[in-house]
């Protein structure tokens, strides 16, 4: 099973999640910028943030913005944590697959 899958398993990205080849297409809520947003627990969160934080197992610092990535094709709607890039943290994952930082395990 892969990531895709087990994510649109979960009953927010279900019907959220537009299949298109590379890019997934978030088609629920957006914020006032454009972002995709879902409510979790209470607060709004942005999309690709909590999908980069769930695929990765990091944490990203709360005022770090996660858009999407030099080679990624869907603009602000894509949410695949594969295209992200986080400017602040000189990550683009959509150049380098491997710009994570590892977590020692």
């Amino acid at each position: 099973m892969t990531i895709k899958d087990r994510i649109e398993e979960q009953p927010s990205f279900q019907f959220r999640l537009m299949r298109v080849p590379g890019c997934w297409l978030w088609t629920g809520s957006k914020g006032g910028t454009g972002y995709p947003e879902m409510v979790i627990k209470g607060k709004r969160t942005q999309v690709r943030r909590f999908l980069l934080e769930k695929v990765y197992s990091i944490t990203i610092p709360p005022r770090s913005h996660v858009v999407a990535g030099k080679l990624c094709l869907g603009g602000t709607t894509c949410v695949n944590p594969s295209h992200a890039k986080i400017p602040s943290l000189n990550i683009d994952l959509s150049l380098d697959p491997n710009s994570i930082p590892q977590r020692p395990r």
